[in-house]
């Protein structure tokens, strides 16, 4: 891991997100390895990956395979298991971040970021990591919009919209 680099724990959909999506032809997550570390837990990858023969999963376990995309077991914590009904994935990925504190929780799930949260943990979702790169990490502004518009449709307008004006300059 590079000291520069942001180290972020990804949730399965934006990592599928960042597979899936495209610009010049190249998924996203190809664009964002320059600026970030990843790491997902085991089960992550095996929801994203699993036996799935699509695009997005060719590109999850090429990465997973060459080491770029870090792969660690689900940690034992029953704790956030007790009080919250949620995707095992999505405690996995919570107990984790409360366990190395260095990586920032990416989530594109309302039910998870609200119960990351109430972990006292400071979880982003996906379109703000966008901005975040831009803003203090050297992600080119133009890129980042492509980006953004590539996936619109995998979030709500006013979402992507914010996201937009934030990137010109427009909005906090």
């Amino acid at each position: 891991m590079q000291a520069n680099k942001l180290n972020v724990l990804l949730d399965a959909s934006p990592l599928i997100t960042l597979c899936v999506y495209r610009v010049a032809r190249q998924p996203l997550i190809q664009g964002l390895l320059t600026y970030l570390d990843i790491t997902v837990i085991d089960r992550v990858a095996a929801e994203v990956v699993g036996d799935r023969n699509t695009p997005d999963a060719h590109v999850a376990r090429r990465l997973i395979r060459d080491g770029v995309i870090q792969v660690v077991p689900v940690p034992t914590l029953a704790d956030v298991e007790d009080f919250y009904n949620s995707d095992p994935a999505d405690f996995g990925t919570i107990t984790l971040a409360i366990q190395r504190p260095a990586l920032l929780p990416i989530f594109d799930d309302k039910a998870a970021f609200i119960t990351a949260v109430h972990y006292d943990l400071r979880p982003v979702f996906l379109l703000d990591l966008i901005v975040l790169l831009v803003k203090r990490h050297g992600l080119p502004a133009q890129t980042a919009l492509n980006m953004v518009e590539s996936a619109a449709k995998r979030f709500p307008e006013g979402h992507v919209a914010h996201t937009m004006a934030r990137l010109e300059g427009n909005r906090r």
